[in-house]
C-alpha cells in the first residue's frame, strides 16, 4: 500500500540546530532523514514515529524514519531541507536559481532497507 502527498520541505529549528553540529553527526541525522505525516495519514500507512517509510517521486526515491506532525493536514508530508530531501527534488531550477521544495507530488510506502548514509547518497549522485 502506498498513499499520495505532496511533499513540501524547509527548514527547522531542530535541523538548524543539527548543521551546527556537523553533517555528520548523529543529531543532523536523525533531524533530515524524517518525513513528518499526519497522523491519519500515518495511520492509513499502518506506521508510527521511528519506522521507516519510503519517499518517491518524479527524480529519484529515499528511505527515512517517519515522524508523526499532528500540526499537518491530511495529505501534506514534509521533510526539512538535507540530502535525503535533495534526493527528491528536481535539479532544474526552471529560471529561479533555486530547486522548487515546495508542492512536491510524491508516494510513501511502508518500509525500507535502511536509511542511507552520507556517503550512500554521495555514492547515488555520482552514478
Amino acid at each position: 500500500m502506498s498513499l499520495k502527498v505532496l511533499l513540501s520541505s524547509g527548514r527547522t529549528l531542530k535541523q538548524g540546530i543539527g548543521v551546527e553540529a556537523g553533517k555528520s553527526s548523529l543529531e543532523y541525522l536523525k533531524e533530515t532523514a524524517v518525513l513528518m505525516l499526519n497522523k491519519e495519514d500515518a495511520a492509513t500507512l499502518g506506521v508510527k514515529d521511528g519506522d521507516l517509510v519510503t519517499v518517491k517521486t518524479d527524480v529519484g526515491e529515499v528511505t527515512v524514519n517517519c515522524r508523526i506532525d499532528d500540526k499537518l493536514p491530511r495529505g501534506i508530508a514534509f521533510m526539512p531541507y538535507g540530502p535525503w530531501v535533495n534526493m527528491l527534488v528536481k535539479e532544474d531550477t526552471e529560471g529561479t536559481g533555486i530547486a522548487r521544495f515546495k508542492s512536491i507530488e510524491a508516494e510513501v510506502r511502508k518500509g525500507g532497507e535502511k536509511i542511507p548514509s552520507l556517503e550512500d547518497l554521495a555514492k547515488i549522485l555520482r552514478e
